[in-house]
């Protein structure tokens, strides 16, 4: 009697975490800072604990319906996770060529060697 309920609780919920993924993906789509918001530490722990579940579903006790949505939860944080990533790498490129733009004298320092050398990135930092 209560196996259905928790099949039922189960597909219910994992559904619906399957679609919340959509907002996040939505919001790094649209981001203009570099997705600085998103914490690679919590998406990656979260894609390998979901890896590992829908590993352990398929080949220790061969659950294929947990496998399977073990595994769309996996996709779904990778792809969170490789929007991050390529939305800070623009981001970075971008911060790079607005400094490029600026008169050398404010790019450059004399430093001890007398070489002039370019100044460090002083933005913010890297989430």
């Amino acid at each position: 009697m209560i196996e259905p309920l928790i099949v039922a609780a189960f597909s219910f919920f994992n559904t619906i975490r399957v679609v919340s993924y959509v907002p996040q993906m939505v919001r790094i789509a649209r981001d203009t800072n570099g997705a600085t918001a998103v914490s690679f530490l919590t998406w990656t722990l979260w894609a390998c604990a979901n890896g590992s579940t829908a590993a352990y579903a398929g080949v220790i006790i061969g659950d294929r319906a947990l496998c399977l949505v073990s595994s769309i939860n996996t996709l779904c944080c990778a792809i969170v996770i490789c929007q991050t990533i390529y939305k800070r790498h623009r981001w970075r490129a971008a911060q790079d060529g607005a400094r490029s733009w600026q008169p050398m004298s404010s790019q450059l320092q004399a430093g001890t060697t007398g070489y002039a050398r370019r100044l460090p990135y002083t933005g913010p930092p890297p989430g």
